[in-house]
């Protein structure tokens, strides 16, 4: 099928977006911050990564609840879409979605996932006091965020070896099904405060141990510039850079600066031409 929002429409979807979000957050003290490869372009090229093409912001959980209760009042055309509020939803943390759109995920593995052109909104949870507490409630909900996504997957994966060594913890996921273990996931992960321990995470990102902070990164932001407006940063953005990415300011080989983008989208009043 083709798709008949390009890529550089795509940014300005988002973009578009990410500045209503601000709004909301600022209008009701609401506490969020950018991260990831957002944070990193922002800093390093005051906007989009020039070959990315989406969006991560994040926030504390206890925040992220008040902006779902605001936004439920919304009457517009953005809104909020996670496991509490959609049936068979498959990932562990919350999006914002243009409801004006439709997007299908073809990531290898998971078949087609069917949402809207969204932004990311990852949940920040307390982790425990000490390292070691921290390390080993940060990889239990690992383990149970990779259930939620096992449990979406394709059962034939992306070599007979992978295929052979999930088979039974597919079966497994799938009996219990996605709901259940979304629900499990962030029962868990709400459990501890973000404001009650010194370590913090989202356990639901991709960066490993690495995503273990100090409270202290997170509870204040800085505005940075993003494309055409600004956006708020961790107060210690370099800190949270450096463990993610290293020699953040690099740029990488020629190479790899390659997009990671597996979608294609669609306006929904807009008549669509198979190519």
């Amino acid at each position: 099928m083709g798709r008949d929002i390009t890529l550089e429409e795509l940014k300005l979807i988002e973009l578009d977006m990410v500045k209503y979000l601000d709004g909301m957050c600022r209008k009701h003290n609401i506490h969020y911050y950018m991260v990831g490869g957002t944070l990193l372009g922002a800093v390093r090229h005051k906007g989009f990564i020039p070959w990315d093409d989406d969006i991560d912001v994040a926030m504390p959980r206890m925040e992220f609840e008040k902006l779902q209760s605001v936004m439920s009042e919304e009457k517009g055309f953005y809104k909020i879409q996670f496991y509490n509020n959609t049936q068979g939803y498959g990932y562990p943390f919350p999006k914002m979605i243009d409801t004006r759109t439709t997007l299908i995920d073809y990531k290898a593995g998971t078949g087609k996932e069917k949402t809207s052109v969204y932004i990311d909104i990852f949940l920040y949870d307390g982790m425990g006091k000490t390292l070691m507490a921290a390390e080993a409630r940060y990889w239990f909900l690992k383990a149970l965020k990779r259930m939620v996504f096992l449990s979406k997957r394709n059962f034939k994966m992306e070599s007979l070896g992978k295929t052979l060594l999930f088979s039974v913890p597919w079966g497994v996921c799938h009996l219990i099904g996605v709901d259940r273990l979304n629900k499990l996931y962030n029962y868990f992960a709400g459990r501890k405060a973000f404001h009650k321990t010194e370590i913090v995470a989202c356990a639901a990102g991709r960066y490993g141990r690495g995503e273990l902070f100090p409270r202290e990164v997170f509870e204040k932001t800085i505005d940075l510039p993003f494309e055409d407006t600004v956006l708020p940063a961790p107060i210690e953005y370099k800190k949270y850079l450096r463990s993610i990415y290293g020699d953040f300011m690099t740029l990488p080989p020629v190479e790899k600066r390659v997009s990671n983008h597996t979608s294609e989208e669609w306006w929904n009043d807009r008549e669509r031409v198979d190519k």
